[in-house]
Order: C-alpha cells, then sequence, then structure tokens
C-alpha cells in the first residue's frame, strides 16, 4: 500500500505536488517513489496523446504556447520523483530506465544518455535499454553512437527484430543503405503467407510471372512501386497486389502488367516478393536509387477537365494538406495545423485549394471567412482522381503522409513539411529527396513551432513568384 502523507517534519522529503513521501532509505520508500514516477509520467505521456490529438482535429499547433504546460509539469514531478528513487538504489536497472525515459520525454538527452549508459552497463543484454539508448542519441543527434549501440546489442541478439528495424532506420539515415536494407529483411518474420511461390532472390525471370505483394501503407506503395519497371526489365510478368484505393493508380505504373485490389482472385504467378524487399534484392545504394520520374500517370481526360476547372483561378495555384489518419497515434507528429497555410494565401498571386479528404477536413469550418479556399477532396475517390487534380495544379505543400510520395511519383513539384522527428526515409539535413526528384523538403527545428517552420515555406514560396514575374518581364520585353 502506498504511504502518502502530508509534509509535517523538517525529515528530508520529496515534494510532490503538495504531497511527499517519507524517504528513510528504505524498500518501501523507493518503491512508493517508483509507483508515483511512473503515474507521472504515464500521465504526462496521456496529456501529451490528449494535447496532440486535440490540436490536430482542431487545426491548431501543439506547440503553442502553454498548450503543454501539464505535461511539462508531471515529467518535473516524475523525474524528481526517479531521481530520488536511483540515488538510494543505484543498482536498480528498472528504475535508471524509467529516469532515461522521463528525461527523453522532457527533451534532456545528454542526461538521459548519461543515466541510460548506466543502465546498460549494469544490464548489457537488456534490449529495452539498448534501444532506448539509442534513441536517446539519435534524439541528440549522435547518430554514430546509436549505430554502435544497436550494432553491440544485435550481435549479441541478432533475432530481436524491433533492435534490427532501428539499426535498419539509423544506418539509412546514416547513407550506409545496402547494410540498411539488409537489417529491413527482418520485418518478413512478421509476415504470414499461404503462398507456396518461392520468394524471387532477383535473378533473371525468363518469361516467369513475379507477384509484387504490397505492404504497410498507401505512401509506401507508392514510393516502392517504382521497382516494377526495374524488375519487368528482369524479363517476367508483373502482377501487383494492392490496396484498393491505388488500384486504378497502379494501373497506369511502368512495369505493371496486371494490378489485384484486395479481395480478388490472384492469377497463377510462379514467384513472389514482398514491395518493399525490392530495394534489398536488387542492391539499392544511396547513389543507385531509382528515381526517374514519373512513373505514375493521371488520366488525362480527368486532367484536361481539372485544368479547364482550376484555369479558372489566376495566379499559382497550389493544393495543401495536412491531416493523416488521426488514429494514428504515431502519426500524430506529422499533422500540420490548417492555420499555418492561412498567411500563405493571403500571399498576392496565389491560390490555395485545399487536398484534403476525410480526417482533417473539418478544420476548413474554422478557417476565416474571407479566406479562399476552395475544396477538391470530396471529388476523389481514390488517389487516381488525386493524381488528376494534383496535374492540374502548380504546387503541392503538405504533410508527411502518401500525399507526398504521390505529387513526387507524378514528378509534379511537392514541398513537405517534416516534424522533429523525421522519418528514416528523408534522412537528415538535407532539403532534397533521393527519391523523388522534384521534392522539397521543410524540416521544423527541435525548438521550433511550426509557424516558425511555416516561415521557411513562406519565404520560398515569395521566391518562386519573384522568379515567375521576373521570367515574365522578360518575355514581355
Amino acid at each position: 500500500m502506498e504511504t502518502l502523507e502530508k509534509p509535517r517534519s523538517p525529515a528530508r522529503k520529496v515534494p510532490l505536488d503538495g504531497w511527499s513521501i517519507a524517504a528513510g532509505g528504505g524498500a518501501s520508500s523507493v518503491d512508493d517513489l517508483n509507483r508515483i514516477g511512473r503515474t507521472m509520467l504515464d500521465t504526462a505521456i496521456c496529456a501529451r496523446a490528449s494535447h496532440d490529438g486535440k490540436a490536430a482535429m482542431a487545426g491548431e499547433d501543439a506547440s503553442s504556447p502553454g498548450m503543454r504546460r501539464p505535461e511539462r509539469e508531471w515529467l518535473a514531478d516524475a523525474e524528481q520523483a526517479f531521481r530520488q528513487a536511483t540515488a538510494a538504489d543505484a543498482s536498480n536497472v528498472d528504475l535508471h530506465r524509467k529516469l532515461g525515459l522521463v528525461l527523453i520525454h522532457a527533451g534532456k538527452c545528454e542526461e538521459a544518455i548519461h543515466t541510460l549508459n548506466t543502465a546498460v552497463r549494469l544490464a548489457p543484454d537488456n534490449a529495452d535499454l539498448s534501444m532506448l539508448l539509442a534513441d536517446a542519441q539519435r534524439t541528440g543527434g549522435d547518430y554514430d553512437a546509436a549505430v554502435d549501440t544497436l550494432q553491440q546489442f544485435v550481435a549479441r541478439e541478432p533475432g530481436n527484430v524491433h533492435a534490427r528495424l532501428l539499426l535498419f532506420a539509423m544506418l539509412y539515415i546514416q547513407g550506409d543503405h545496402l547494410r540498411a536494407w539488409t537489417e529491413y529483411e527482418c520485418r518478413v518474420q512478421a509476415y504470414s503467407s499461404d503462398f507456396p511461390q518461392p520468394l524471387w532472390d532477383g535473378s533473371p525471370l525468363d518469361g516467369r510471372t513475379i507477384l509484387l505483394d504490397a505492404e504497410q501503407g498507401l505512401g509506401d506503395q507508392v514510393q516502392f512501386i517504382r521497382y516494377a519497371r526495374l524488375v519487368k526489365e528482369r524479363g517476367g510478368r508483373v502482377v501487383v497486389k494492392c490496396s484498393r484505393n491505388l488500384y486504378r493508380l497502379l494501373l497506369t505504373c511502368d512495369g505493371v502488367d496486371e494490378v489485384i485490389p484486395p479481395g480478388e482472385e490472384l492469377p497463377p504467378f510462379d514467384c513472389r516478393i514482398w514491395l518493399l524487399s525490392l530495394p534489398h534484392v536488387l542492391g539499392t545504394t544511396q547513389d543507385s536509387v531509382p528515381a526517374r520520374v514519373p512513373y505514375v500517370h493521371a488520366d488525362p481526360h480527368q486532367v484536361e477537365r481539372w485544368q479547364g476547372i482550376l484555369g479558372r483561378f489566376p495566379g499559382l495555384r497550389i493544393g495543401i494538406h495536412w491531416a493523416g489518419n488521426l488514429e494514428n497515434r504515431a502519426g500524430l507528429d506529422r499533422q500540420l495545423p490548417l492555420s499555418c497555410f492561412f498567411p500563405l494565401a493571403r500571399i498576392p498571386g496565389v491560390q490555395l485549394f485545399s487536398l484534403q479528404k476525410g480526417a482533417g477536413a473539418d478544420a476548413l469550418d474554422e478557417r476565416p471567412e474571407d479566406l479562399s479556399l476552395p475544396s477538391l477532396g470530396p471529388y476523389f475517390k481514390d488517389l487516381q482522381d488525386t493524381a488528376a487534380a494534383v496535374t492540374a495544379l502548380d504546387l503541392v505543400i503538405t504533410n508527411d503522409t502518401s500525399i507526398a510520395h504521390l505529387v513526387g511519383a507524378l514528378g509534379k513539384p511537392v514541398w513537405v513539411v517534416l516534424p522533429r522527428q523525421e522519418c528514416w526515409r528523408w534522412q537528415r539535413d538535407r532539403d532534397d529527396c533521393l527519391w523523388y526528384p522534384t521534392m522539397r523538403l521543410f524540416r521544423r527545428g527541435w525548438n521550433a513551432s511550426w509557424d516558425e517552420t511555416f516561415a521557411g515555406v513562406d519565404a520560398a514560396l515569395r521566391d518562386v513568384l519573384a522568379g515567375r514575374a521576373a521570367m515574365h518581364a522578360g518575355v514581355d520585353a
């Protein structure tokens, strides 16, 4: 039973939100600190999830001043509790782990690394500790140290899929793509398949039919379907199994002979491969990413229709997208506040169009009444419809979602606004993308708000307008 009492003597206490725990050094004191620290950490994480979710649904910036004050307070109390507990029981690995986790959440990466190094020395075979240490090192910007930590652990436990996936991401970000894709193959251990056909090893197909079995999200499928052309060049017939939302789009993909949506019977085939295994099988390096675009195509009749509609609007026509699946907790940090786009809409010579469909689209109801922001999303049944509208636009500005991959695959200009903790595919410290030549990346700094990030987007957009004006002036002269 927890021992909570009001402060009533000058004895050493741990002040926590008006209460304290007797800290006499006994086991019960450490247990109490552990319980309370864990409760405060859990409460802080819930507070973050609540604020992020509400902000995303309301189209607000979750990092706005005061938005996360309760979270910071809970984290401070959790840190205090675990520091007291580790001081009383310095050999307790679990307490060091929890303190390290609190420090990561609080953004104190150097202190977290020091704490977690202590924990790893105490328990070098603990997978959670090694991955947590690597995460702290990555968050602090020391990717070399993160890779070293994970390699040491994976050498001892090569069957740990979570550690190997994290190692994949670190290697990829560092540019060691051959080793990264090798590590990434560990993911298929969790996949199940009833197909008796063998997995393809990259050898010549010699007229055989191969099934490219799509996996993961829409964006992943769009990004990696580019490999169909390379597979086709090996001399076979290429059949793709994909999400229904992509069926019509992938019918236009270079190298694809047949597309099968979910629930439909597959044709006979001779071998198969998971779609995201193709970079490994084909030996993709940082210098050999197949980046020829476009590799999917919009329906020309739909494009002509959209050009007629959108052509009535003067100026630079820009599609915007800000929200993905709000039920995906891991993706909440990638949501953009719709309000960040409002200053762009007021730039002379700019006309914005919403590409948002479904989750997040209701944020349009809160836009200023004098702001012109036509919504195209309700006219999209699938990504082929979206592709046609995008092709008729001059530029798309979006969050990290399938729309970014679609526009890049179409070879259209696209600006992607990334969160603090970017996905592996964007690497780091670069504003271009190996996979999409027409893509530009805008990265949110660790201490920056979305509004500060969009200041860079605003400046870049004004540069584009100035360039267009200069070009038109030269033509007129």
